[in-house]
C-alpha cells in the first residue's frame, strides 16, 4: 500500500523486485492509483469501485436497451444494482468492480465493430480486453471466440476485407495494452512471462491428489503458500 516491500519480521522477502508478477497487476495498479489520489485511506478505493459498480450497471443497461429495448435495459439496470454479490465486492480489496466494467465496455465495443467492422472499434476492444486481461488473464480465451464469431458476421455480410484489417485492429490493440507487463516481467527474471505466473500453481492447487476443492495455504511436498505481501 505504501510503495516500501521492505518485509516485516519474520516474513522474508519475496523478490518482488526480481521476480515476475505472481498475481495480474491490473487491480494492484488500481490500488496504486487510488492510495496517490486518496492518500492511505481505508475509504480511497472503496470509493472508487462502488463509481465503478455504477458505471458498470450503467454500461449494462446501455447495451440491454440498445440491443434489446429499454424495458429490458432496465430490468438489466436493476439486476445489476441489487445483485448482492457485487455490492459486497465493491466493499473489499478485490477485483471484480474493475474486470466488470472492463468486460462490458469491451463488449459493447465488440457489438460495434460486428455490426459494421469498424477499425476503430476493434482496436478499442482489443485495447480493453487487454485491460481486463491484466486483471484477470484467462479473459485471453475471449480473443478467439470473438474473432470467429465477428468472420462469421463478415462473411454474412461480405466484408471479409474489413474483417482482416479489423481483426489485426484488435489484436494489436490487445498485444499494445499487454507487453509493457510483459516485457517487464522478462526484464526482471529473464523468463517470458505473459502476465503473471499463479496459473500453474492454481492449477495444481485444484487438481492435485490432496485437494479439497478449497483454498489450501499449504500442500504436501510444496510448504506453505504466503508471505507478507
Amino acid at each position: 500500500m505504501t510503495g516500501d516491500w521492505t518485509p516485516t519480521y519474520p516474513d522474508r522477502d519475496p523478490g518482488v523486485r526480481e521476480a515476475p508478477f505472481f498475481r495480474p497487476p491490473g487491480y494492484p495498479y488500481l490500488l496504486a492509483t487510488a492510495y496517490r489520489l486518496g492518500g492511505l485511506r481505508y475509504a480511497a478505493p472503496r470509493i472508487i469501485q462502488i463509481i465503478l459498480g455504477i458505471v458498470g450497471c450503467l454500461l449494462a443497461a446501455l447495451f440491454a436497451r440498445r440491443w434489446y429495448g429499454a424495458g429490458v435495459g432496465l430490468v438489466a439496470a436493476v439486476l445489476m444494482s441489487t445483485y448482492w454479490v457485487l455490492i459486497y465486492f465493491e466493499g473489499e480489496l478485490h477485483a471484480p468492480a474493475l474486470l466488470i466494467v472492463l468486460l462490458w465496455a469491451m463488449v459493447s465495443f465488440v457489438a460495434r465493430w460486428t455490426e459494421r467492422m469498424r477499425f476503430g472499434s476493434a482496436v478499442a476492444a482489443g485495447i480493453l480486453l487487454g485491460l481486463a486481461a491484466l486483471v484477470r488473464p484467462n479473459v485471453l480465451a475471449l480473443a478467439p471466440a470473438i474473432l470467429v464469431w465477428a468472420a462469421w458476421i463478415a462473411r454474412r455480410h461480405r466484408l471479409g476485407r474489413c474483417y482482416v484489417w479489423a481483426g489485426a485492429g484488435l489484436l494489436a490493440g490487445m498485444a499494445a495494452t499487454i507487453a509493457p507487463v510483459t516485457v517487464r516481467n522478462y526484464a526482471v527474471s529473464g523468463d517470458f512471462v505473459l502476465i503473471s505466473s499463479n496459473g500453474g500453481i492454481n492449477f495444481f492447487i485444484g487438481n492435485n491428489a490432496d485437494a479439497t476443492g478449497q483454498v489450501a495455504d499449504r500442500i504436501r511436498g510444496l510448504g506453505r503458500f504466503g508471505n507478507c505481501f
